[in-house]
């Protein structure tokens, strides 16, 4: 077939990472090799990011730098950068077609059309209206053999409107996928010997609410685990609103799933949470963290905090840094603010000057190592189930059921195993462990 190279580019979250796994396993069994940005393809899809400056401005530069090493090739770009208005105009030149955050599967058809005929005419701007979408955009499963881990895309949009954050307007209002969809891909997955399943969305806890069907996240997981035998499934991201006392106890009481929860705070006060937008407060976190561990001692707990905010005060930051210390998550993912023109911090006053923000960073990176170490330390001579991921000629590692990345002094697991590791060891660099 000619044509028939094809790079595929993902930024940002799980959920474009299931998105851009599900095209490279249907080009492939499409016939189409997979190549580097840099190896002359004839065919580059982006999936782009936009949910920070950042974000922003490597998704432009990396669709700029796929114009100039790949003359002539069909540039087709998706996701939330293509949502927004500006981006068409500021990357005409460098792209064939823009695709929203919705209808992304017609990539396949696209795509199949131009490598049949390179002058068939498309319409550059294929971008719809995201506030009205209504279904959840159903893409094909293809399992790939060197994976282990597998996302399962259950959610889409988001109705929270957090006054910093663009992704509402950029992925739509809320929508779910079928259960039995979801059932269907997983058990897929299983044929195929994935042992590890991680359900995602933009706004995972909201699954179900607008569905036909009454059902919730919780009820989810209870049908995953009724009607699949996957040996572990994972949740992605909840917010703290959404976790109920039968999703604790499931966790608590169903080895098969994972014993991780990752609880977006993204401000340590009660003035920033509301600035913000966030619909709780610090009392109502903890108290949920208490709930959490008072069922499962041992689960790893961990979180995204945003530093810098427009309204962060001294106070505002020192509450933040007492606050984390009380919980003691595991790990943490610490993000300097970033201005996203559209949304209410936008508009902010008393924006916090770079320099602080800086050391304020630094100063919380610092404390979430230290809570890291010690969440591993409390792992010493405790066993946990690990999934080998990969091994070389030192040692083979994969992730417990807490997501902490373990190293196995054993070259010859097979990959893909679930094996007993006893925790020996623990440093700054890694975890250690001996098969039992």
């Amino acid at each position: 077939m000619s044509n028939n190279k094809i790079c595929i580019i993902t930024l940002g979250c799980k959920v474009n990472q299931y998105e851009s796994h599900t095209f490279e396993n249907y080009f492939k069994d499409k016939g189409f090799l997979l190549v580097s940005i840099d190896e002359k393809a004839d065919v580059i899809i982006v999936n782009t990011c936009a949910v920070t400056m950042q974000a922003t401005r490597k998704s432009r530069q990396l669709i700029r730098k796929a114009r100039r090493l790949n003359e002539n090739a069909f540039i087709i770009i998706i996701g939330c950068l293509a949502q927004l208005e500006t981006t068409k105009e500021q990357l005409k030149d460098e792209v064939n077609v823009f695709i929203g955050s919705e209808d992304k599967s017609k990539v396949v058809d696209i795509v199949m059309r131009w490598s049949k005929n390179n002058n068939a005419k498309f319409n550059q701007n294929s971008v719809t209206n995201i506030s009205e979408a209504t279904e959840f955009d159903e893409m094909p499963s293809y399992a790939e053999g060197s994976r282990v881990r597998a996302e399962v895309k259950v959610q889409d949009g988001c109705e929270q409107f957090c006054s910093y954050c663009l992704i509402p307007y950029m992925r739509g209002p809320e929508r779910s996928r079928p259960v039995n969809n979801v059932i269907k891909e997983i058990n897929y997955l299983v044929e195929h010997g994935y042992k590890e399943v991680v359900l995602t969305g933009i706004h995972l806890g909201s699954y179900g609410k607008k569905l036909p069907t009454k059902t919730d996240l919780t009820q989810l997981v209870k049908s995953i685990l009724e009607k699949t035998t996957i040996k572990r499934l994972r949740l992605s991201s909840v917010e703290p609103n959404d976790v109920t006392d039968e999703l604790i106890n499931i966790i608590a009481n169903n080895k098969r799933v994972a014993s991780h929860l990752h609880l977006p705070l993204q401000g340590g006060s009660d003035k920033l949470l509301k600035d913000m937008n966030r619909r709780y407060t610090t009392g109502e976190y903890l108290g949920l963290v208490k709930k959490i561990r008072d069922k499962v001692p041992n689960i790893a707990l961990t979180t995204d905090l945003i530093v810098g905010f427009p309204s962060e005060t001294e106070q505002d930051f020192e509450d933040t840094m007492r606050f984390i210390k009380k919980v003691k998550f595991s790990a943490m993912h610490i993000f300097r603010f970033s201005t996203r023109p559209g949304t209410k911090a936008a508009k902010m006053k008393n924006k916090v000057h770079g320099d602080i923000v800086k050391s304020r960073s630094d100063l919380l990176h610092k404390v979430a190592i230290e809570l890291k170490q010690k969440y591993e330390k409390a792992m010493l001579n405790k066993v946990y189930e690990v999934l080998v991921e990969k091994c070389n000629e030192h040692y083979c590692e994969g992730h417990a059921e807490n997501y902490v990345n373990v190293h196995i002094d054993n070259t010859n697991i097979e990959k893909n195993s679930l094996i007993k590791v006893q925790i020996i060891q623990t440093s700054t660099y890694c975890v250690k462990g001996i098969m039992l």
